[in-house]
């Protein structure tokens, strides 16, 4: 229902809660009253027609007097109140409610029931306040499902934004909202009933994973404080070698990333091997470290010699081992191994539904028996395998925050799915409903051109779905007959989201072009042969005129037939196999250009056209076989005539009037009693 057009007529009785009692008060001089304006008015219908035109009042109250009354009440537009219940002066609410006796009709505008005037009544119906196109929940009219119908942006199947309501009315609040990025960085701050992970959405520079500055006083990385190496023994000896402890210059530059693949989710720690590693959490054992410890400078120097008599000799006599050619794999051996995917992922939740058009097999959309959507490792080839696709996200499909956030909840062991990347494709996608026409314009065929729905079923997204749009080259189904084809014309009308989509936006080559169309009668589908339908049809331009260019006489899709036709079609009769009255029976051609009385004598008592059949003149063509005879041939000197060139009487009917007529009454001795020898007029006007 279009947000624009508020509710149709709409219809309830209003009936009195309590019984009236039979002293009530007499009728006051006026039903009701317009708050603000002295118009004594004649009746409810009259006080809100008056404010409504001669006051130009869009939002009004009407007063109502505690009585009874009868009759209908029409509103159009506008938002009134009605306010019952009041004496005379309406000034003071009485005892008495107002009853309304008869049918509220409202085609445009609300209608709110204030106090004084009770209700009962189950058909009584809320209406489109808001006018987004829903009426509230619980009325008996249109959808009945808005959970706020003051408020235009909540309605069920709305975009759900992070305001803290309700937006698509499905009871949740924010659910699978995240919260803006405003400085870019891809991380969010905290909002939308989310814990942010951004300590300052203001400066794309700070953000988790951010290279923290040692000694500046920011918090960078967001760890909860900035860097230091405050308290770490190294300084005490090697400070005078390396500079000032805030910088440490020149003892970690020798080590470099062994290929891409690192910087691609580690750039930070890559780039910057000392402030990148300290302080943070190390998140499995290894390298005698235990998993959930802190990364400090003896983590990684850790030898066990006569000055330093305190380490584990695991990571340092590696280094020693390589210097100067250090890199992630000198410490990180088993990086491969520790980035397994299937253990990577374990919170990732596939959505069924999505597996009706994607599958592993990334070429097509569509079921495909090269592919499934059921395991992680099915969406992992649907992403190509390519942990940059998400974990360096930079297209412009996703929200680059979003796509962060996500995996950051499965990281935490929050599960994610489909939509939740991909959160445009939660409504409005798997269950997109097609607004499919035939437009005025969607002209195929040779000019003047016929309307496509003349030979496809195209009326609607049913009827084409599966028949008329599955192109087994695209892949299987109708959503790959069009997703997944290369002519421009549809990636065109897909990207522009065209509603209604007319058959000409995607084949504008069919634009008045003749396609498709076998020569009916060449093949054999459609003959006359030597039947007695050529008593009429000459058996030319069987499809075009004898059918009228009209498919789905034979058809019900192309080019399934109707049930009962013969396959490979055949003569007239091989389809019609009734006698050929009862194929014209319900509906005869018209006879009025064929036979005329014109100015022919005979329309001295006959009218013109002569009709095939009538009750007042029975004897003019009473039947068709006063013309033809049993197979729809030509009677006597009608034969030779056609379609074309038509008659009139005489053509037929070429002897005398008193021959063609039957013999004269008793009461008269010879037609020429009344009328005229040679041409049948009466003889006395006005007999």
């Amino acid at each position: 229902m279009p947000k624009s057009f508020l509710v149709a007529l709409a219809c309830f009785s209003l009936l009195l809660i309590s019984t009236i009692p039979k002293d009530s008060h007499a009728a006051c001089p006026a039903p009701a009253q317009i708050v603000g304006s002295t118009y004594s008015p004649t009746s409810i219908q009259d006080a809100y027609d008056y404010a409504r035109t001669a006051l130009g009042l869009t939002d009004f109250t009407l007063r109502l007097a505690g009585e009874i009354f009868t009759g209908d009440l029409h509103l159009d537009g506008g938002s009134v109140v009605l306010d019952g219940g009041y004496d005379c002066s309406f000034t003071t609410k009485t005892a008495t409610p107002t009853g309304i006796f008869g049918t509220v009709f409202i085609s445009a505008g609300a209608a709110n029931f204030a106090g004084g005037v009770n209700i009962v009544s189950t058909t009584q119906c809320d209406f489109d306040v808001d006018l987004d196109g829903f009426t509230s929940i619980g009325s008996c009219l249109g959808t009945a499902d808005d959970c706020n119908d003051s408020n235009a942006n909540v309605y069920p199947g709305a975009s759900e934004i992070c305001d803290g309501i309700d937006n698509n009315c499905d009871g949740q609040i924010d659910e699978n909202v995240f919260p803006p990025d405003a400085d870019g960085d891809g991380y969010y701050g905290p909002g939308c009933g989310l814990v942010g992970e951004d300590c300052n959405d203001d400066d794309a520079t700070i953000h988790p994973g951010a290279l923290d500055i040692p000694y500046d006083g920011i918090d960078q990385d967001c760890s909860g404080a900035d860097l230091t190496f405050d308290g770490e023994i190294c300084i005490g000896c090697h400070v005078g070698l390396t500079g000032p402890p805030e910088t440490c210059t020149g003892l970690h530059d020798l080590t470099t990333a062994p290929d891409a693949s690192c910087a691609g989710c580690h750039a930070p720690i890559v780039s910057n091997i000392l402030p990148g590693h300290y302080g943070r959490t190390v998140l499995s054992d290894g390298n005698g470290m235990t998993a959930g410890s802190t990364i400090v400078c003896a983590s990684c120097h850790d030898p066990n010699d006569i000055l330093h008599q305190w380490g584990s000799q695991t990571v340092w006599p590696k280094v020693l081992a390589v210097t100067p050619n250090i890199d992630c794999d000198t410490c990180h051996e088993n990086r491969a191994a520790g980035h397994e995917t299937a253990a990577a992922h374990d919170n990732r939740v596939i959505l069924a539904e999505c597996g009706t058009c994607h599958t592993s097999d990334t070429t097509i959309i569509g079921p495909s028996s090269n592919g499934t959507l059921t395991s992680a490792a099915d969406v992992d080839t649907l992403h190509r395998s390519d942990c940059d696709l998400c974990h360096s996200y930079t297209g412009s499909k996703l929200n680059t925050a979003t796509v962060r956030q996500v995996i950051v909840q499965g990281v935490g062991g929050t599960p994610v799915n489909c939509t939740a990347c991909h959160t445009g494709k939660a409504t409005n996608h798997i269950d997109f409903v097609h607004p499919i026409s035939v437009g005025p314009n969607d002209l195929s065929f040779n000019p003047p051109g016929i309307l496509c729905g003349n030979c496809h079923n195209v009326s609607t997204w049913a009827e084409i779905e599966g028949v008329e749009h599955n192109v087994v080259t695209n892949g299987i189904g109708s959503c790959a007959t069009c997703h997944n084809s290369t002519r421009q014309d549809v990636v065109n009308t897909i990207a522009q989201g065209l509603n209604p989509t007319h058959c000409l936006n995607c084949h504008s080559d069919k634009s008045l072009t003749e396609h498709g169309m076998v020569d009916h009668a060449a093949l054999g589908y459609v003959t006359g042969g030597t039947t007695y339908c050529l008593n009429c049809h000459d058996g030319i331009d069987a499809v075009t005129v004898t059918h009228n260019f009209d498919c789905f006489l034979c058809h019900t899709s192309l080019p399934a037939l109707k049930a009962g036709l013969p396959i490979h079609g055949g003569t007239c009769i091989d389809c019609h196999t009734t006698t050929w009255e009862g194929i014209h029976a319900t509906n005869p051609p018209s006879h009025n250009a064929l036979v005329q009385v014109a100015t022919t004598s005979c329309g001295n008592c006959h009218s013109d056209p002569p009709p095939l059949a009538d009750a007042v003149d029975p004897k003019v063509h009473d039947a068709c076989s006063s013309c033809h005879d049993t197979t729809g041939g030509l009677l006597s000197l009608a034969i030779g005539k056609d379609f074309i060139s038509g008659g009139n009487c005489t053509s037929c009917h070429a002897g005398s009037w008193e021959g063609i007529h039957p013999t004269a009454p008793q009461s008269h001795s010879s037609c020429t009693s009344c009328h005229n020898a040679a041409t049948g007029s009466l003889l006395i006007l006005g007999q």
